[in-house]
């Protein structure tokens, strides 16, 4: 899996990969305005991303226009956004016309270095969460964190505790990575820049650590040390997180997902403050 990460500071090497084949893109709509959109043309299909869109209804919705553009088995289906689209995009690409391949183009935190990662596509059903999916690996993730200067202070972190809890697996950097977040969190406050080639670095660590727990040979082993790991620490970030909606008596929302984040993100802050 780590050969088919592509990391870059820019949008330059989409062009090698995207150039000389037919496409077909499913995309946040918050992210449409991105100049490499151009290049589907009319093969493209923009989504209202929420938990509550990510069901069979919404596959089917895709298929449909997927097979009114004429996609057959040599194209190139792309995910451009966040992790409902990326749970989507490797879905439909692994069902539609008995499996076609398709590529990640992430451009949120938490896609990047989760959803995006480990061939792990599904849509929820009923009360439960990625209930119907398959495991399949894209061709390519395509890793830019210059997507991330788009987003807001609270978009940008929500994806912050996803990215944290990975470093204490590999037992190394854990308060340098919450540490400069925290600076970051407050620079961009204030409307300065973030600093890409830090991003950059942790975003890559970050990756090749998930790459490692997720056991990327064996997509299905749940025995490894660091796939436990990886578990007890997603875990443990679920209940806090859940405990913080029963607390404050959150209605279930898209709001509650980003705000229990934003929380959590305010313990990490207290945490290196106080370490």
């Amino acid at each position: 899996m780590t050969e088919r990460i592509i990391y870059s500071t820019d949008t330059d090497q989409l062009k090698g990969l995207l150039n000389g084949r037919e496409l077909f893109a499913i995309v946040d709509r918050k992210v449409k305005g991105l100049p490499f959109l151009k290049r589907f043309g009319r093969n493209i299909i923009y989504l209202e991303t929420s938990e509550k869109m990510k069901k069979m209804a919404t596959v089917e919705k895709i298929a449909k226009k997927m097979m009114a553009r004429g996609v057959d088995r040599t194209w190139l289906l792309v995910g451009v956004g966040g992790g409902i689209v990326t749970d989507i995009t490797g879905f439909v690409a692994s069902i539609y016309k008995r499996g076609i391949n398709f590529g990640f183009i992430p451009t949120t935190l938490l896609a990047m270095t989760d959803a995006a990662i480990g061939g792990k596509n599904g849509v929820n059903m009923l009360a439960y969460k990625n209930m119907v999916g398959t495991i399949r690996q894209p061709k390519f993730v395509y890793v830019c964190p210059q997507f991330l200067k788009s987003f807001s202070p609270t978009e940008l972190y929500k994806g912050i505790p996803e990215l944290l809890k990975v470093f204490p697996i590999d037992g190394k950097d854990y308060f340098y990575a919450a540490d400069f977040f925290v600076r970051q969190y407050e620079q961009v406050c204030k409307n300065e820049k973030l600093d890409m080639p830090t991003w950059q670095e942790l975003i890559t660590k970050a990756i090749r650590i998930k790459c490692q727990c997720k056991g990327m040979s064996d997509p299905f082993c749940v025995k490894s040390d660091r796939f436990i790991k990886h578990s007890f620490f997603i875990t443990i970030i679920n209940i806090f997180n859940f405990v913080l909606c029963e607390v404050t008596n959150f209605l279930i929302s898209d709001s509650l997902f980003s705000k229990s984040h934003n929380l959590s993100f305010l313990t990490i802050n207290k945490m290196v403050n106080h370490r």
